[in-house]
């Protein structure tokens, strides 16, 4: 969509269903500028090719786009709830921008400029109603199919901005119980780490026991450094538990280094990103 379209079409539905939101001057030019910047500074997805790796601009009316949509959307709420009022109306704009060009399916790229000008045409001259709807998922209102038909288009562009502002609003007014949240999130924390850790764990054990006698041997010179002076270092259980002492350690070690860049995220990560309690950060995202 043009400009122009993504700001008649956002603002058309707010006029209708969330008039107090132009009460906040601030809001409404955070969102502005939101709507506009996601095509002057775009999100980058990544491609390997040829064991290299290269980033290129998020192809808006792709399906991939509705991560970065989810991103922006609690990034939202992360700025709301830490008192940056602006940044979170610009979230809101570029999550928004991303749905609503989802809205056009990839398959009418070649007709791109074309079906974007009726798109304008039908966008100045009214947006169809929607309906209220109480029951929100997230990952249901960015998980956009596009259309090849421009009225079709203007429809779901409509029904997904009116979704997601609703969210937005449910959200925003929600009470947070924050140490309920960090607790949670700690527990989160340590049962990844026990996993990981035993995962090092099976994968060391069931190595050193395929060895056979070499295995056994191995085991028996780790530990007798340890332990050789308080028990008898040639007892194959002895060595057993050391080794599974050992490899818990280095399970721990590796899951505290690589948990940063893990991309796998459980439900109170988000629950906690919203709640303005830590920063996630999506892989590509400029923010």
């Amino acid at each position: 969509m043009k400009w122009k379209s993504h700001i008649a079409l956002t603002f058309s539905i707010i006029s209708r269903h969330f008039k107090y939101f132009f009460n906040d001057d601030e809001f409404i030019g955070g969102l502005k500028e939101g709507l506009i910047e996601v095509d002057e500074r775009s999100d980058l997805i990544a491609y390997a090719d040829r064991g290299a790796i290269y980033w290129y601009k998020i192809p808006h009316h792709s399906p991939t786009s509705k991560k970065f949509a989810k991103y922006y959307a609690y990034l939202s709420l992360y700025f709301l709830r830490n008192g940056a009022q602006f940044m979170a109306s610009k979230m809101l704009g570029r999550a928004l921008h991303y749905i609503q060009d989802m809205a056009i399916s990839p398959r009418a790229i070649l007709q791109h400029s074309l079906i974007e000008d009726v798109i304008d045409g039908i966008v100045s001259k009214s947006v169809t109603r929607v309906q209220p709807i109480d029951n929100l998922d997230i990952d249901k209102i960015v998980s956009v199919k596009g259309s090849r038909d421009a009225e079709e288009a203007v429809r779901i562009a409509t029904e997904r901005t009116y979704l997601l502002l609703k969210w937005y609003e449910g959200e925003s007014h929600k009470r947070v119980d924050s140490h309920k949240l960090l607790r949670k999130l700690k527990v989160m924390r340590i049962c990844k780490g026990v996993m990981s850790a035993l995962l090092i764990t099976s994968v060391f054990t069931t190595a050193f026991l395929w060895l056979g006698p070499l295995g056994l041997t191995v085991l028996q010179f780790l530990c007798a450094l340890i332990v050789a002076p308080l028990v008898d270092f040639w007892s194959y259980w002895y060595c057993l538990v050391y080794i599974f002492l050992f490899s818990l350690f280095i399970g721990w070690l590796i899951y505290f280094i690589t948990s940063p860049i893990r991309n796998w995220r459980p439900k109170i990560y988000w629950d906690c990103f919203k709640a303005g309690l830590i920063r996630l950060k999506e892989r590509g995202a400029i923010y």
